[in-house]
């Protein structure tokens, strides 16, 4: 009766027992199939369950484990590298149909008779399409409708004209352009020459007033003139203390700002009677703005200095705190102004403040 018992209740659980390492082995080798099918979360869920039902399986398993591991971080990396891949492509498309609207939109200004803004909306889509490669807009809308600003603007630049330097004035009527010939010439905007206003050996810079009335040029013998727009000398600015590296007008068109290539800052009106020379300035200027009021004046240059100044040629404040290098110092419609640093710091300050 006892063996009978015995039979009874443990022989079921002894053929149990042997079963559990050919089971065991099973989960491992449906594991191992599954990797091999690049079935990954499978495969570690089966060597998971083969090293719970025997852990001597771990000498096995750990390796095994680990290999997949390291294939399930491979397949997050390609994940990651389409999904950059995708961005990048959505960002180009959006770039892209951003840039065509706005050549779009600058073809309507230029019909509308808005060379200006037109001129600006063709060359920042023209811009953000660069391609390097290509030497062009990688956009052939946007080149087509860049080609039609310029033919409508400048005729004359489709007679191939050469020229080192072109200037188009605000209203998009005129162009200023320097010659190979060292001759500065008038155009309107339909090519037709207005006037020769200069020869001399050596360019200098060309500049129109924001009310498109004047226009400067700037001379190698350390002089500017101003000039009317058909082309009459109005004045000469003389006693520059060495050659002129820059020259602007104030938005007002009132104002005229001469920066010598010493650093000397020399403020005019535009009647040709000098107002003063900046005092104080720090080194040389690569950098000069007016405020869109006509208030007050940024320079800035190779000291990694910023220095504001009143519409009298006044010192109102140098900035030099935090400022390394200097990229970019520009006024807002509002009297604040931006730096930028060389390593791409931004700084933003109030100009009325800083009194």
């Amino acid at each position: 009766m006892r063996l009978i018992c015995f039979l009874f209740f443990f022989l079921p659980a002894l053929a149990l027992f042997g079963q559990k390492e050919p089971d065991c082995r099973d989960m491992l080798e449906k594991a191992k199939t599954f990797e091999n099918k690049n079935e990954l979360s499978k495969a570690v869920q089966f060597y998971l369950n083969a090293l719970n039902c025997n852990s001597g399986l771990g000498s096995e398993v750990g390796p095994r484990l680990k290999g997949v591991f390291g294939k399930i971080e491979e397949q997050k990396k390609q994940v990651e590298v389409q999904r950059d891949s995708i961005r990048q492509e959505r960002e180009k498309s959006e770039l892209s149909a951003r840039a065509n609207r706005m050549a779009a939109l600058a073809m309507q200004k230029a019909n509308s008779g808005d060379y200006t803004l037109a001129w600006h909306l063709a060359v920042v889509s023209w811009q953000i399409t660069w391609d390097s490669l290509n030497g062009g807009s990688s956009e052939p809308g946007v080149t087509a409708i860049m080609h039609d600003i310029v033919s409508d603007t400048a005729a004359w630049f489709m007679k191939s004209i050469e020229c080192d330097m072109l200037v188009l004035s605000p209203d998009g009527q005129y162009i200023l352009t320097e010659s190979s010939d060292q001759s500065v010439r008038l155009w309107n905007k339909s090519g037709n020459l207005v006037k020769i206003l200069d020869k001399y050996e050596g360019g200098g810079g060309l500049v129109f007033s924001p009310d498109s009335e004047y226009l400067l040029t700037m001379r190698k013998d350390k002089t500017v003139r101003l000039w009317d727009k058909k082309g009459n000398l109005v004045n000469t600015f003389e006693g520059q203390t060495s050659d002129i590296s820059l020259a602007i007008f104030s938005p007002d068109s009132r104002y005229i700002l001469t920066v010598n290539e010493d650093g000397t800052v020399h403020l005019w009106n535009k009647d040709g009677n000098f107002v003063k020379t900046f005092q104080g300035q720090i080194g040389c200027v690569s950098i000069a703005q007016f405020s869109s009021d006509s208030q007050y004046i940024l320079t800035a240059g190779e000291e990694s200095t910023v220095q504001l100044w009143d519409k009298n040629g006044n010192l109102v404040k140098t900035l030099g705190d935090n400022l390394d290098g200097i990229a970019l110092a520009v006024f807002s419609l509002n009297a604040h102004f931006l730096t930028v640093n060389k390593d791409s710091t931004a700084q933003l300050w109030d100009a009325k403040r800083l009194f």
